[in-house]
């Protein structure tokens, strides 16, 4: 059966529609990356509009660069889907998980190619150094290449 849309002359089967409608409400696959745009920033969340029947929530602390917002309403994302938040409510989304995600791949080629990677250490510990590269903590022996910690400048010194 096919309509003439009143808004612009165009042909559309009731097929199609019914299509785009079914499209439009099935749910992504859990931990897939979806495209999105920022549809609504407040203090602790970003609203992402995914195509899905409801938006998505992401806190807005993973968007924080220097302390500062990274993103803008309008912007087109991708984030990973978590699930849907209790009741059939919201989407949980994020962003840190991609970031985390890409970190490991250039974990895994440096680690192929002997490069090395520069570690921010953020504790010193029983046996060793906590550290950070980028999203991902990792614990470094204190065998593993360092001799001392120097006691004034907290630097690692070989």
């Amino acid at each position: 059966m096919s309509r003439i849309n009143e808004n612009g002359g165009d042909n559309m089967r009731m097929e199609d529609f019914e299509a785009m409608l079914e499209e439009s409400l099935q749910q992504p696959e859990k931990n897939s990356v979806v495209k999105g745009t920022v549809a609504q920033i407040n203090d602790s969340d970003v609203l992402v509009n995914i195509g899905y029947k409801t938006e998505g929530i992401v806190p807005s602390s993973e968007f924080l660069k220097d302390g500062k917002l990274s993103i803008n309403v309008g912007d087109e994302i991708e984030v990973l889907f978590l699930g849907v938040s209790g009741g059939g409510g919201y989407l949980k989304l994020s962003r840190k998980a991609i970031e985390k995600e890409t970190d490991w791949i250039d974990v895994d080629k440096a680690l192929e190619s002997g490069a090395p990677l520069t570690v921010k250490i953020t504790a010193v510990v029983d046996k060793g150094f906590l550290g950070k590269y980028s999203e991902i903590e990792c614990f470094i022996p204190e065998t593993h290449g360092f001799q001392k910690l120097h006691p004034e400048t907290r630097r690692i010194h070989r």
